[in-house]
């Protein structure tokens, strides 16, 4: 029996061996014949897109993408006309200056806004320089040496003193939506100036600080984007074509930025310092 049994397995495994071959087999040809069929059907695709040729005809040569001058083509031009290579000659990126010039114009509006306000608090009065049958001339002992001309230029009437105070708030909000922006910024400057520095008698300490704060910022080229200078200037570059960025006004308005950022970290270090005075720490003042 046991040998009968060893017989019948030998001889099913001899029978079922070869029918394993022949499928593994089959398997490999159908494998095969879809490869072959799925290339056929690639080939026939990309035939069919290629455009069709006469015998005799040689494909034209491959023109070099239009470029001007600066050997940029037209659709590598950023919005301002500027080319990459341009950019790159002064060491910036593409978006640096305008990011900048963001920044302030950010600024720009609101502190002018601020300006106009503060500019309206200050001691608006006729002055009186000089002693008369009419007047004692009690500014002149008040002003500055540094300054003493200053007071010469102040209103005398209350009619001089209106028209300054209008004057110095067009100023201001005309410089805030950046029209004319350096005349406008230079001008509000110059007469929140001169109301500060006339007379002793109107010196306040945050004064002085928008004092240098109005500098700078006149200085700044702020109105350099998001204004009406800058609307203008889009309308003329656009009949004109466009025009070369500058590069060295764009690192003036960085400059400028990090003075008016220093100037504000110069308030709170020494505002933060005179904390640690005596009298601060235990609580007298």
């Amino acid at each position: 029996a046991t040998g009968k049994r060893g017989d019948t397995s030998s001889t099913l495994s001899r029978t079922a061996l070869p029918s394993l071959t022949l499928q593994s087999a089959r398997r490999r040809d159908a494998r095969r014949t879809k490869r072959v069929r799925l290339a056929t059907f690639i080939d026939a695709m990309a035939l069919r897109r290629r455009p069709v040729k006469s015998p005799g005809q040689e494909e034209p040569p491959e023109e070099p993408p239009a470029s001007d001058e600066d050997g940029a083509s037209p659709g590598a031009r950023d919005e301002d006309g500027a080319s990459p290579g341009a950019r790159k000659k002064d060491g910036a990126s593409p978006g640096d200056g305008d990011r900048t010039a963001a920044v302030l114009a950010a600024w720009r509006v609101p502190f002018y806004a601020v300006m106009c306000y503060a500019y309206v608090r200050l001691r608006h009065r006729p002055a009186d320089p000089a002693p008369t049958a009419m007047s004692p001339g009690a500014d002149a002992w008040f002003a500055f040496d540094q300054f003493e001309a200053l007071m010469w230029t102040m209103p005398t009437t209350a009619e001089g003193v209106a028209f300054n105070t209008f004057a110095g708030v067009a100023c201001g909000a005309v410089a805030a939506i950046g029209l004319a922006f350096p005349l406008a910024a230079w001008a509000f400057f110059l007469l929140y100036f001169r109301q500060v520095f006339w007379s002793t008698l109107s010196f306040v300490n945050h004064d002085y600080l928008f004092v240098l704060l109005l500098f700078l910022t006149a200085a700044s080229g702020a109105g350099a984007e998001y204004s009406l200078d800058a609307a203008v200037r889009r309308l003329f570059r656009g009949r004109r074509g466009p025009a070369a960025d500058d590069g060295a006004a764009a690192a003036s308005r960085r400059c400028v930025l990090l003075a008016l950022r220093a100037q504000m970290a110069v308030v709170y270090v020494f505002a933060s310092l005179w904390k640690w005075h005596d009298d601060w720490l235990p609580g007298r003042i």
